[in-house]
């Protein structure tokens, strides 16, 4: 199984990713483009919006915007999600 690939730039929500992968201990590599690769083509073409922060998963499917990030980690990973608290 490959490994997670945050795309992300300093204050856009990758550390969220971040802090989240780090936490249920599994592999993730960052990158940060520069704002001519976010406005390039082929960024463009993986992501119609053109936004950061982006979550490339190990099978390829590429999730953008902070809380579907977050959904798809806290779904995927059941240790990350919120427990109910019967009172």
């Amino acid at each position: 199984m490959g490994h997670y690939h945050v795309i992300g730039r300093p204050g856009a929500g990758s550390l969220i990713a971040e802090f989240l992968l780090r936490e249920v201990n599994v592999d993730y590599e960052i990158s940060f483009p520069t704002p001519a690769e976010v406005k390039s083509p082929n960024f463009k073409a993986a992501n119609p919006l053109g936004r950061i922060p982006v979550l490339i998963c190990p099978d390829g499917t590429q999730i953008y915007e902070t809380l579907a990030i977050i959904n798809h980690i806290t779904t995927r990973y059941n240790e990350m999600s919120p427990k109910k608290i019967r009172l």
